[in-house]
């Protein structure tokens, strides 16, 4: 029964980790990890848009992602 709880959650994890570099999401429910995947991809398309208008470079956003 356990295994069968723990396999999807770590599977959202590892994805999360890999997509947005975030190790500790802080989220109980599955609510809270769609929140927090929400806000993470909500902010990189709003930098990706402000580096755009001011002529800069996409910056590598995922590093700093927490």
């Amino acid at each position: 029964m356990i295994d069968k709880v723990r396999k999807p959650i770590e599977g959202v994890i590892s994805i999360l980790t890999e997509s947005f570099g975030i190790e500790h999401i802080l989220a109980r429910t599955d609510l809270g990890i769609f929140r927090r995947v929400q806000a993470k991809a909500t902010a990189f398309s709003l930098v990706k848009y402000f580096n755009l208008a001011i002529g800069k470079e996409n910056a590598n956003i995922a590093s700093y992602a927490v």
